[in-house]
Order: C-alpha cells, then structure tokens, then sequence
C-alpha cells in the first residue's frame, strides 16, 4: 500500500508540475506569439515571407514530432521538457537580434519547430494519460481556463511593450518569465509518467479512427487561419500593433467565462450536438470576418469568436483526448500531428494564393467546419 501510495503521489505531483509549466509557459507566449509574424512584417518582410517561415516551422514540427517520441520513450517526460530548453532560448535569442544579425528565416523556423515538438507532445500525452472517463469535458476546460486567468490581458500588454517600448523589451519580457517555467519541470519525479512509441501501433490506432484524421484537418485549416492570418490581417489593415493584442484580448475575454461551464455542459449532454452548434456559429463568424474594416468591429467579433469557439473546442478536444485513454496514448498523439500538419499546410497554401485579398480565405476556412455538420459520425 504503501508504494502504491507512494507512485500516486509522485505521479499527481508530476501533473501538478506540468500543469503549472503550462501556465507560466502560456503567459509568456501568449505575450509575444501572436507578434512573432507581425514582427517579420516590421522588419521588411512579405507576407509571403512570412507565411514560408510558418510553413517550414509546421515541417520541422511535424518530423521532429516522430523524433519526440523515440527521445521521449528512451529519456522519460522530464528530460525531453528540459532538451527543448535550448531550442526555446535560441529561437527567442535569434529573435531579439534580428535586427543585429538578420538570421534567415528558415533558421529560425527549425528552432521554433523543434522547440513546439518538445513541447506540444510531451503535454499531450501526459493530459490524455490522466483524464478521467465521464469527466474529460470538465478536464478539458480546466486544462484551458488555468493558463486563461494568467493571460487575459498579456495579449494586449504585449501589443502595448511592442508599440511603446519596441519588440526587444518585449522578446527580453518573454525570456524572463520562460526561465521562470523552467523551475517546474524539476518537480516532475523520474519515470512517474510512462512514454512510449511504437511506430506500428500509431499508425494501426489512427486507422481505427479515420474520422479523427479529417476532423483534425478541417479544424487545423481553421484554427491556424485563426492563429496566424487573421492577426495578420488585422495588423495590415490597421497598422496598429497594439490592436493586434486587443483583439487577442477580446477573444480571451470571450472565452473565459464560458469556458468552466462549457466543461460541464460538454460531459452532461451530447457532445456531438454541442460540436455540430459550434460549427455552425464558427461558419457564421467567418462569414462575418471577410467584411469588416474598422477597429471597433475587430473587437466585437474578437469577443463573439472567443465564445464561439469555446462552444465548439471543449466537446471536440474532450472526445479527442477520450479515444486512446486506455492504450497508444504516446503513438495517437505523435501520429495526429499528421492531419494537423495537412490541415495548416492547406491554409498556409491558399493564404499564399490569396496573399493580396486575404478576406477571399475566411469563408473557406469557415467552409472546412462544414464536415463536422455531415462528416463526423454521433459514434465515438
């Protein structure tokens, strides 16, 4: 009894660790993500440029994902959070002496992409090891409202450092609070989480759940059409970095008070029902967004979509997270980067198709929820 004690507790307080990495980690980007593009813009690159360097980060990020397993498998949770250290601090250090050094882009790509790997598929995994049956929603949300109360308003006090201060001031913030998330990951007891990967199995798992594989490309379409597009778009049109970090702020702020609840929602009624709602109002928020041109309008429907999405993500990563639950958890979770890696490279693709009429993309990124209508079965 005792050692079992003993393990659970470790393991518990393993969680705990990563979960509060999480947080700290969430803040620091959330300060400074969402500029990563707007600051190649100010620099004097394209926005073709731009979307290229994103293209090859998502290349690096998907092979290196494979990697991940295999390091994570042979060296346990702790040392693969530790190795991506120095991938973070360099990509983060290239940054703040762009302007020195004018490292290529492309460089700057594989550091980010392998520092995202070390990161994303370790978290994965751990999450979906730990949630509980009947209760994932809940999980879910809480998973996302923890590093929502911590960045809020970072968005919009990193659009603010930018504008005031420059992006130097900005990236050194950043650095700061990312060594602040170091100190976490030494909590995290040796061995107290299993990583294994076994390519054969992964690939067996994900045919299993075809429907996943297609799902996780229409959402990665539209999420980094989201992530990445949109906050362009914003910034061309108004010129303004600080409204960037508003807008981002707005939707934060849509998201956070529903979130908790939405936890609830998702594990007492159909989740198939509260992703097919989703959808449809993620569809009309699209819809929306390829027609307006003023400030007050980006805020508005920065507010509307935060709550939106909130309605669609928590049902959907909740019944993501539930299907390898008892086994392959390690493998489903490296192999997913496959649909997601597709998913960004269609709307990565056609944004360099449109690159001068942008708004051309948003109703087809709205378009790609379509399939949760008529594709995605009520079966798990």
């Amino acid at each position: 009894m005792n050692l079992i004690n003993k393990f659970f507790f470790a393991k518990k307080q393993s969680l705990r660790a990563i979960y509060t990495m999480h947080s700290i980690d969430a803040s620091a980007f959330s300060l400074v993500g969402i500029f990563i593009p707007i600051y190649f813009l100010t620099l004097g690159y394209s926005v073709s440029q731009v979307i290229t360097y994103f293209i090859i980060q998502n290349s690096v990020l998907l092979a290196s994902s494979f990697a991940v397993g295999y390091i994570g498998s042979r060296y346990g949770i702790r040392k693969t959070l530790l190795l991506r250290l120095p991938f973070l601090f360099l990509f983060l250090a290239m940054l703040m002496t762009m302007e020195i050094y004018h490292f290529p882009l492309y460089l700057l790509a594989v550091f980010d992409g392998w520092q995202a790997a070390l990161y994303w598929v370790p978290l994965n995994i751990v999450f979906a090891k730990n949630t509980s049956k009947g209760h994932v929603g809940m999980e879910i949300s809480k998973l996302f409202a923890l590093p929502q109360v911590f960045t809020i308003f970072t968005p919009l006090a990193g659009g603010l450092i930018a504008s005031y201060f420059g992006f130097n001031i900005l990236f050194a913030i950043t650095i700061s609070i990312f060594i602040i998330s170091i100190i976490p990951i030494f909590r995290v007891k040796k061995n107290s989480i299993d990583f294994t990967f076994h390519f054969k199995k992964g690939a067996e798992l994900f045919k299993k759940n075809k429907k996943y594989f297609w799902a996780e490309i229409c959402n990665n379409f539209g999420e980094e059409t989201d992530g990445i597009i949109w906050p362009i778009f914003i910034y061309l049109s108004l010129m303004k970095i600080s409204a960037v970090g508003a807008t981002a702020t707005a939707v934060s702020l849509g998201a956070f008070f529903l979130i908790l609840a939405m936890g609830r929602i998702s594990d007492r009624f159909s989740k198939n029902k509260l992703i097919r709602t989703g959808a449809v109002l993620i569809m009309l928020v699209w819809i929306v967004r390829a027609f307006i041109d003023s400030e007050l309008a980006f805020y508005v429907i920065g507010l509307i979509s935060g709550f939106v999405f909130v309605v669609f993500s928590v049902p959907y990563y909740a019944k993501l997270f539930g299907i390898p639950r008892k086994s392959n958890v390690d493998e489903f979770f490296i192999f997913r980067e496959v649909p997601v890696y597709i998913g960004r490279m269609i709307a990565f693709c056609l944004a360099l198709v449109f690159v001068n009429n942008l708004p051309v993309l948003f109703p087809i990124a709205g378009l790609a929820y379509l399939y949760f209508l008529f594709g995605f079965s009520a079966k798990n």
